[in-house]
């Protein structure tokens, strides 16, 4: 649910006044904003789920969807290219003005109004008197807005005038080959989570969920596996489910299951049929007047203490099951092939491979729900899997049902409702599927099957894997089927043909097969020789397809399933479109290793490095600071004329046309072996130091700061920056690490999170790391204890756009 004030809370359904407001920022980096004015009536909706439709999943990770209809009728948006658009919608509430002054009441009734005592003439101080102050200073009508996500188009469809939008939220981004990420296991479920955020441009939202802290020891392994599929296997054992929130940032949640857990007691109805006698609803022994210690006790806690839950009363539409699901069960299934090493008669040692499968159910039989086929479930890790994921939904109660109902952008997927019927019958659910529509009905469910359904042989996550490989198969087919079928129409009409046999001087024929009684009279003829055949549609003129007794052929077109080739010479080939989807190049190298591939998302090498992607050339750009030179890392501000402070500039500027994927700053610190001056009466004596940088950050800024030298030219000077400078976020911690006080004794390298927010194309961006200075009396072994050296190291990764 999301937050809202108490005064939009209080606004009455009927009276609520939405607003939309849409930004959109194009991939050229143009930015629009689409309003009320833009969109068609009931033409914003916003599909959120956090299980698949017609099912209640464990760890559920479900691609919301924003569609769109604006007006283009005066060609606003005809100059843009809407794919690849940011789209980040805003639904506002009209708050109404608690003040509203005083009614003058109307000329047909001047007794209506409010009442203001004018006072007497001779006293002009007496009597009522009432400021409603300037004209200037009237409040607008205030607007409430609530964010719904952050979404990226994928197509913008015309008809006529009307613009179709379609946009998909970051989680669609997770759909990215799990192979990309260079994770260490093991890892917890939040390292995995960061990883792939990293990986993918998402990022993590800072909020704990249950199980983040839960290790999974082996990294997860299988085909066209995904960043979205290992979440959702780490997810559905913890017990959580994925969405993005309103931000657009990656969240893991879970219901309020304690609520569901328990529903509390039903008071049932007034039976009408027996006045005398309530049979509905459930029993609770009120005890007797002699003995008060013998009822049944039940608190339900204080209003403060209830779930935040939807009344749901006034609706369109509404269908139900007949009865609650419970959830009895949790049930954990696993396989896997092990190496057994044993010894044979002879003495020898022998491995052999062996199948073994393991489960565990958590709970007891009846609605049981699977994990299953779950690559970071191991055999022996079956019994822990059903523990974690069942202490976290077994024993709730709610009722499967679809409602259509007046829309409110505060509702969620996930969120809890209460519905009442025409009957006064009520029942409690949890959302798994909310559609949102600006001005209109929005449609919210639950999607769980019924008890009979669940129990009944279900195709498992295999099957169901199976049969997509098999329509991906079918799909690869389908154009060489064409053509097929079409061969087979041109079988069933032909008409039978002629044959002719033309004997030649050595007593051989030539044999023609023709579409005419006479063979000068045929258009089409097939003739067939010693050396080849070959086949005529002008009647002999040219012959434009045939096969000589050396194999080769000549067609118009060749339609097949598969073939393969020594060679082959031409003048364009193309890979996939329509039914035969993404085409893929893969050059291999003579042992079968995949050393070039071209696909959809771009080139890319065995190496992993990528050449080019879908969005323009691929490549990385790299900023040192001082052209790669040590510098002093650290400063000395105490009483002393040697004040200076010495941090670490990385210039860069990234070209206009760049977009800037990930970023990060290594900083490769080392001690500085100083000599210092020791004060010993009139004398000193030198010594040699070893400073070390001490607590660095992490500065940026853009275009208004500045970098030069400040001090004494000719003995004391530094590198010196003027100007607004930002700290990094969380620059102590989770972005840029700090440095030790201690005296470490070699060189450290310490690297960033992402910092390609904080890179603007088009421009300078300046970085600065910085340590603290020393800045207690002048003691020059301790003032230079603390000044180390350092190298820092801008890595930047993108592409050019096409």
């Amino acid at each position: 649910m999301i937050e809202a004030s108490e005064r939009y809370k209080k606004i009455p359904e009927e009276l609520r006044i939405y607003h939309a407001n849409v930004k959109a920022k194009l991939a050229d980096g143009t930015i629009l904003t689409i309003d009320d004015d833009d969109v068609m009536a009931g033409g914003l909706s916003i599909e959120t789920a956090t299980s698949q439709s017609g099912s209640f999943d464990l760890g559920g990770m479900v691609i919301g969807k924003l569609s769109m209809r604006v007006t283009n009728a005066e060609d606003r948006f005809t100059p843009h290219d809407f794919t690849g658009a940011e789209m980040s919608p805003k639904i506002g509430l009209e708050l109404s003005e608690d003040h509203k002054g005083h009614d003058g009441g109307t000329l047909e009734d001047r007794a209506s109004g409010d009442w203001l005592d004018g006072g007497a003439l001779s006293d002009y101080g007496s009597g009522d008197s009432y400021d409603d102050g300037l004209f200037t200073d009237w409040e607008l009508t205030k607007v409430e807005w609530l964010d719904k996500g952050v979404f990226t188009a994928e197509r913008a469809a015309t008809s006529g005038s009307v613009w179709t939008i379609t946009a998909y939220d970051d989680m669609a981004k997770l759909d990215q080959d799990h192979g990309k990420s260079e994770l260490t296991y093991p890892a917890t479920f939040r390292q995995i989570a960061q990883d792939a955020c990293n990986v993918c441009g998402l990022v993590l939202s800072p909020d704990r969920f249950a199980g983040e802290d839960r290790v999974f020891e082996k990294r997860p392994e299988g085909e066209n596996l995904t960043f979205r599929a290992v979440l959702s296997y780490a997810a559905q054992i913890t017990g959580n489910y994925g969405c993005c929130d309103g931000q657009g940032r990656l969240s893991f949640r879970w219901y309020d299951i304690d609520a569901l857990r328990n529903p509390g007691f039903d008071g049932g109805t007034f039976d009408r049929y027996d006045p005398s006698l309530y049979t509905t609803g459930d029993d609770l022994d009120g005890g007797d007047f002699f003995n008060y210690s013998g009822e049944d006790v039940h608190d339900e806690g204080s209003f403060s203490e209830w779930p935040e839950e939807w009344q749901i009363h006034d609706f369109a539409s509404f269908d139900a099951d007949l009865w609650d699901v419970q959830i009895t069960g949790v049930k954990a299934e696993a396989k896997e092939t092990v190496a057994l090493s044993t010894v044979n008669a002879e003495g020898e040692t022998e491995t052999v491979e062996e199948e073994r499968s393991a489960s565990h159910l958590f709970g007891e039989e009846g609605y049981v729900l699977t994990i299953e086929n779950n690559p970071l479930v191991s055999c022996d890790e079956v019994k822990e899997a059903a523990e974690l994921a069942g202490s976290r939904i077994v024993g709730s109660r709610f009722r499967p049902l679809d409602v259509t109902v007046r829309s409110d952008p505060r509702v969620e997927a996930g969120d809890l409702a209460t519905v009442t019927d025409h009957k006064g019958l009520t029942y409690r659910t949890v959302l798994t599927n909310v559609t949102y529509t600006l001005g209109g009905n929005g449609k919210h469910g639950c999607g769980a099957v019924s008890a009979t359904e669940q129990a009944a042989p279900r195709p498992s996550v295999t099957d169901q894997k199976i049969e997509q490989a098999k329509k991906g198969t079918e799909a690869q087919i389908r154009n060489q089927k064409t053509e097929v079928q079409r061969m087979t129409g041109l079988i069933a009409k032909s008409m039978g043909i002629f044959q002719t046999a033309v004997r030649q001087e050595d007593g051989s024929a030539v044999f023609y097969m023709h579409d005419k009684p006479k063979l000068e009279d045929s258009r089409t003829l097939w003739r067939m020789s010693a050396g080849v055949f070959s086949v005529s549609t002008d009647g002999g003129k040219t012959w434009n397809a045939g096969i000589d007794s050396d194999g080769n052929a000549v067609v118009n077109m060749l339609s097949a399933i598969g073939i393969n080739f020594d060679w082959a010479r031409g003048g364009t080939l193309t890979l996939g479109g329509r039914s035969n989807a993404n085409g893929t190049f893969s050059l291999l190298a003579n042992d079968d290793r995949e050393m070039i591939r071209m696909d959809h998302e771009g080139i890319k090498l065995a190496n992993g490095a990528s050449l080019m992607s879908s969005s323009g050339v691929c490549g990385n750009l790299q900023f040192v600071s001082n052209g790669g030179r040590p510098e002093m890392l650290g400063g000395i501000l105490g009483n002393t004329d040697m004040v200076m402070e010495n941090p670490l500039v990385v210039c860069a500027y990234v070209p206009a046309a760049y977009v800037v994927q990930e970023a990060t700053l290594r900083l490769i610190s080392a001690p500085g072996h100083w000599t210092a001056a020791v004060e010993h009466g009139e004398d000193y004596e030198l010594v040699e130091v070893v400073g070390h940088s001490r607590k660095i950050k992490l500065c940026y800024s853009l275009s208004d700061a500045t970098i030069g030298l400040v001090g004494r030219p000719y003995d004391y000077y530094h590198p010196g920056s003027q100007g607004v400078w930002n700290l990094v976020s969380g620059a102590a911690g989770g972005e840029f690490s700090s440095m030790p006080d201690g005296a470490a004794s070699g060189s450290r390298t310490i690297v960033s999170g992402n910092l390609a927010r904080l890179l603007i194309p088009g421009q300078v961006n300046l970085f600065k790391v910085e340590s603290q200075a020393y800045a207690a009396d002048y003691d020059e072994s301790k003032a230079f204890a603390h000044v180390g050296t350092g190298i820092a190291v801008l890595d930047v990764i993108g592409y050019t756009k096409n």
